[in-house]
């Protein structure tokens, strides 16, 4: 069944690319969004598994470095290409000294693969565009993420409501993190998740891109109009169904950023989000209750609720993987290796609570990545994506033509940055959202260079 559904999709894409490679493109696009993460072609051995993004991707590396070469080519340094070399250093390091060496090389693999290739191959096909058809692309792909994102949260309406998700209707299709941890989707109780392999992940890709609906409804005059606004209200009803608070305190952070940084434009029609809230509130008055039970765990420390504890453990990550690196000046320096955390013995106290736990569950990247690759890999990590943030910045904020776009692209980048404080990003879903932000943004930067260098 899963390769059937496999197939069916990849015969799409290739039908598309075959029509107009910028077609493929997008169509590409819309899956790696649109389809669950666990749709996966397993093989035995040491073979890496085939989920249906890395055989996509396959298809756009093929005809990219195919089908793309015939048109236009402008030789443009790679943006952060240093700082991806000295990522891809730090993790084969950390590679070589890891007590789960076949696994750690498989993450390297899985990292260059569906997310620098993912980036290079879309700032490569915006850059090698003139300016008006290389606007025309950037819409395209933003249209087909708002239609792919859509549909996951239409899906996301049907779960909530009627208990059904498709994850659940394929056998095999758990994800193997939740797998590990000894947990199960129906163990989420109420919680929507849509074609996402875990609801926070879900609620956090719908805050990377809700503040670009605000900005395309802010834009059209014609009667799309309409479908924007029911496209906010549908973004947001599933990102509440999610009930997962580090999404909801996004969205809030994104609130607070286009306030500060929008244009007046922007700012008008971003008050709608509180005026829907004020109306589901006083329509139905019990979501505030269960919304402020919540987000009150968040204020005790001590809670002894699932929820609170659950706040309280992303602060653990960090003091548990700075007391195991120390152990040893190797493991100081570039830790125990990507998916190690799965192989270790990390038994203990609570350091904050004094709890004991096996600590199996590593919902804070930083911290993952600090047990994982060291203090060596957490700063050449650190230092990439505070790049790709600042560049954004300085965008957002010197920018004078599209400077809401380029804000709410800002936003975005933030929001992911956030996401990775509270949960372990294993989705590549989320990370296809991020890496076209941030083409987007290094593609207007290079177009800025490239026309001052022909007027010099």
């Amino acid at each position: 069944m899963k390769a059937i559904i496999i197939a069916f999709v990849v015969t799409i894409v290739i039908l598309y690319y075959n029509r107009s490679y910028h077609k493929g493109l997008c169509v590409s696009l819309f899956f790696l969004v649109l389809l669950p993460e666990s749709l996966v072609i397993k093989f035995s051995g040491t073979l890496p598994d085939l989920t249906v993004h890395r055989i996509i991707i396959i298809v756009m590396a093929i005809y990219f470095y195919t089908k793309q070469h015939q048109i236009q080519k402008v030789e443009y340094r790679l943006p952060f290409k240093g700082y991806l070399i000295l990522l891809f250093i730090s993790i084969a390091v950390s590679t070589a000294f890891s007590v789960v060496i076949l696994k750690s090389f498989k993450a390297l693999l899985n990292l260059m693969f569906e997310q620098v290739l993912v980036y290079y191959i879309i700032y490569n096909s915006l850059i090698n565009l003139k300016n008006e058809d290389s606007a025309k692309l950037i819409k395209s792909l933003l249209t087909v993420l708002f239609v792919s994102m859509s549909i996951v949260c239409l899906h996301g309406f049907i779960e909530r409501w009627f208990g059904l998700n498709i994850q659940n209707m394929l056998p095999g299709l758990m994800p193997e993190e939740l797998m590990r941890s000894g947990l199960r989707y129906h163990s989420y109780t109420g919680r929507v998740r849509s074609t996402f392999p875990h609801a926070i992940l879900f609620g956090y890709a719908i805050t990377m891109v809700w503040p670009l609906i605000i900005f395309q409804y802010s834009q059209v005059k014609d009667n799309t109009k309409k479908w924007h606004l029911l496209n906010f209200f549908v973004h947001g009803s599933a990102l509440f169904f999610t009930t997962s608070r580090g999404p909801w305190i996004g969205s809030m952070i994104a609130g607070f950023l286009i306030y500060i940084f929008g244009s007046g434009k922007i700012k008008r029609y971003a008050a709608l989000a509180p005026v829907v809230l004020i109306l589901t509130l006083a329509i139905r008055p019990q979501i505030a209750t269960s919304v402020s039970n919540l987000m009150g765990t968040i204020q005790d420390s001590k809670s002894e609720t699932l929820k609170g504890r659950s706040f309280n453990y992303r602060f653990e990550l960090i003091w548990k993987a700075h007391e195991e690196i120390s152990k040893d000046l190797k493991r100081f320096l570039f830790g125990y290796g990507d998916n190690s955390r799965h192989s270790l013995n990390l038994y203990g106290y609570e350091k904050i609570s004094g709890r004991v736990s096996y600590f199996l569950s590593w919902d804070n990247e930083y911290a993952a990545i600090m047990l994982e690759r060291g203090y060596f890999g957490l700063i050449v990590f650190v230092m990439l994506y505070w790049k790709i943030t600042l560049s954004a910045f300085r965008l957002a904020i010197k920018t004078k033509n599209d400077k809401d776009f380029y804000v709410v692209l800002f936003i975005g980048i933030i929001i992911y940055a956030f996401m990775m404080t509270n949960v372990k990003v294993f989705s590549t879903q989320v990370t296809c959202i991020f890496w076209l932000y941030v083409s987007i943004v290094q593609h207007h930067y290079a177009k800025q260079k490239l026309l001052m260098q022909k007027y010099i």
